[in-house]
């Protein structure tokens, strides 16, 4: 990407010291690429990875090339005109796509999800289909997603509300609905 420049940066510039270049082009290249957490760029170690490339979120979710392509564009983090030969020049935030991998590397399958949340599957596919639980892809049609997976700390958060809800009294049992009322 930077040619000549680079390669004299690198390799070239012992012999004469370049100055604040050396400095500005690192910098511009930690900014705006994918380089590793360790890795070293023109002589310094980068102490902070800032963006993922398709092949370190593949590494860091275990998915198929192909596949996550396709899922990230689902969620709008790749163009729908971008195609398989843009794959090495795609680049992804890391602070909004590391929630991503960790929900993707202990995900809960839709068949799951009624005995985690202890509720039968007639009321966990209600949940589901009325948006309180959302899966990680959300499909917007039937058959789009083959495998339906939700976050289990969003299925978490769910259980953490209802935990924090009032104890019903035997004062209060008009005032409240059952949970099969509700969903």
């Amino acid at each position: 990407m930077y040619g000549r420049l680079y390669d004299w940066l690198a390799t070239r510039s012992s012999f004469i010291d370049p100055g604040p270049i050396r400095d500005i082009v690192r910098d511009h290249i930690v900014e705006h690429s994918a380089a590793d957490r360790g890795g070293s760029v023109l002589g310094q170690v980068v102490t902070e990875r800032r963006f993922h490339s398709l092949g370190s979120l593949v590494d860091a979710t275990g998915l198929t090339r192909r596949r996550l392509f396709l899922l990230l564009q689902k969620l709008g983090y790749v163009g729908e005109k971008a195609t398989v030969a843009d794959w090495g020049d795609l680049v992804f935030p890391v602070g909004e796509l590391e929630a991503i991998c960790a929900d993707l590397a202990d995900p809960v399958l839709l068949h799951d999800v009624a005995a985690y949340v202890s509720a039968s599957k007639a009321q966990a596919l209600a949940l589901y289909r009325s948006g309180i639980f959302r899966p990680i892809f959300p499909a917007e049609e039937r058959g789009e997603i083959r495998r339906i997976v939700f976050a289990r700390r969003h299925l978490d958060d769910f259980l953490a509300r209802i935990a924090a809800l009032p104890v019903r009294t035997d004062d209060d049992v008009r005032r409240f609905g059952t949970v099969a009322l509700a969903c």
